[in-house]
């Protein structure tokens, strides 16, 4: 059992260092039907803001935003009012004004998708997983190890626990067993001494008899 123990911790720890994702952050089941717009940001061609290219034959926000959290990207992006773009993170090329973004989306005219070189920022509602750095990854080894070195204690503990139990409930079952043998001999003694004394009121009745019969 404890090998398995082992084998288990091992396991955890050697699959968050692989890919250094935090456990704690679960990606979301539903994409947001009216996804909030973060703002509108620059774009360049090397390197793109938003790195993934989503293929769309109507654009909008929300068939964007929608999009991307299929693809599991945290963030999307409209541009020029034909393109949809995917990524985790954004910004490196600097904010826009927001009257940058203006160019109609060729899915739904009344609504703005970008412009030239700039994206119109979504959130999708995906929550990517998030990187971990070597120090954190050696902080949780340490964290598992000491949870793990709780638990081995737990358990023997528990198994010292249950032996004590056992070996107590082993010397009651001797006693019970001592104190019904004492019983048994008790009961056995008084029912002889009754059994003397019975005989000897009868002797006695039957003096009594052959001396005033």
């Amino acid at each position: 059992m404890r090998l398995w123990l082992l084998l288990l911790i091992l396991a955890v720890w050697a699959a968050m260092s692989a890919n250094g994702a935090s456990l704690s952050s679960l990606p979301a089941k539903k994409a947001i039907k009216k996804p909030p717009s973060v703002g509108c940001f620059k774009d360049k061609a090397k390197p793109r803001d938003l790195p993934k290219l989503a293929r769309l034959g109507s654009v909008t926000p929300a068939a964007c935003a929608a999009q991307c959290f299929k693809l599991r990207f945290s963030y999307a992006g409209v541009q020029n009012g034909n393109e949809c773009r995917c990524g985790n993170s954004y910004g490196r090329h600097g904010r826009a004004q927001s009257s940058e973004c203006n160019k109609p989306c060729n899915g739904s005219r009344v609504q703005t998708c970008g412009g030239f070189w700039r994206n119109l920022i979504l959130k999708t509602g995906f929550k990517a997983a998030t990187k971990r750095s070597p120090q954190q990854c050696a902080i949780d080894k340490r964290k598992i190890m000491a949870a793990a070195k709780r638990i081995y204690k737990a358990r023997y503990q528990t198994k010292l626990l249950l032996m004590k139990l056992r070996l107590y409930r082993q010397r009651l079952r001797e006693k019970k067993q001592l104190y019904q043998k004492f019983l048994q001999k008790m009961r056995l003694r008084y029912k002889a001494r009754l059994q003397r004394r019975v005989q000897r009121f009868k002797k006695r009745i039957v003096k009594a008899k052959t001396r005033f019969g």
